[in-house]
């Protein structure tokens, strides 16, 4: 009997709260397998439990997926998502309702893992826990914060791109590499004074890769909350995408921010990008290019 899609789930804390990471051991009905290790900033164990599981219905959901088995290690938590209890703990509301709502688009069957064996998905959570973020991002901050970053002083907004080429009968994206190599992601970098998000996004893809772009369209945005120490305010971040195809390669030499510069095809770099809102980002693109016929 041919097995179908099965995704292994992991959420861990260090500190509980504290830095959390996310495991995924994804076993596709043709024997393939994906492994997901991420990061997800400041959380508690039950938070990332939750996210876990939703990245799993994303991931499902995103490649087309009706039905689907996920495996967790907390009996109590598959019983609040067939049962939809009253949830005591407001820290992860929010992500049940999320879950619950996500699951009733597919044909789900949640079962139970022994979590004392040794397992990769286990040890995929543990390690991304250990592995610091970009920024320190803020899973549940308190309302009253939030509106305070969303003011003037506490907002910052950003512009990048998903910057791609066709390489025979292929098309490639573009990724850089930060912190040695530990964290690959889109090419994207801080709206400066007079700027339009296309001109920003124009910018810091030449300046990060040293390629030139040009943009096709708008693809979407995403926004977190992460806390500076170095000020110690909390800061409401909003990051606008684009798509963009390649004009020139190599237009100039990039300016260093990146470890480095390097071009996978569409499977590839949605494996190697560190952040799920990233990966988000690069499904919808190759989305759009689908559409248009290109892929």
């Amino acid at each position: 009997m041919t097995q179908g899609l099965v995704i292994h789930t992991c959420g861990t804390a260090r500190n509980n709260p504290g830095s959390a990471g996310v495991g995924l051991v994804i076993e596709t009905p043709d024997g393939g397998r994906v492994l997901v290790s991420e990061n997800i900033g400041i959380a508690t164990t039950a938070q990332a439990q939750y996210q876990a599981v939703i990245m799993a219905l994303l991931w499902a959901s995103e490649h087309k997926y009706t039905q689907v088995k996920i495996l967790l290690n907390s009996a109590k938590m598959i019983l609040s998502l067939l049962h939809n209890p009253t949830i005591d703990d407001l820290s992860i509301l929010g992500l049940h309702k999320r879950a619950r709502r996500l699951a009733r688009s597919l044909k789900v069957n949640f079962a139970l893992y022994d979590s004392l064996k040794p397992s990769k998905v286990i040890t995929l959570a543990l390690e991304a826990s250990l592995r610091p973020p970009a920024d320190t991002a803020v899973v549940n901050a308190d309302e009253k914060d939030k509106q305070e970053a969303k003011s003037h002083h506490a907002i910052q907004q950003s512009a990048g791109g998903v910057l791609y080429k066709q390489e025979g009968d292929k098309l490639k994206v573009c990724l850089i590499a930060k912190k040695g190599g530990a964290v690959w992601a889109l090419p994207k970098g801080r709206v400066q004074s007079g700027e339009t998000w296309e001109m920003t996004a124009t910018r810091e893809v030449l300046e990060e890769t040293g390629h030139l772009a040009t943009i096709a369209e708008r693809i979407d945005q995403i926004e977190y909350y992460f806390y500076w120490r170095d000020n110690r305010t909390l800061y409401y971040k909003l990051v606008t995408f684009f798509l963009m195809p390649l004009i020139q390669e190599n237009a100039s030499t990039p300016d260093g921010e990146a470890s480095e510069v390097a071009w996978f095809d569409f499977g590839e770099a949605w494996r190697k990008l560190y952040y799920q809102s990233e990966k988000n980002i690069l499904q919808q693109a190759k989305r759009i290019l689908h559409t248009a016929k290109l892929i």
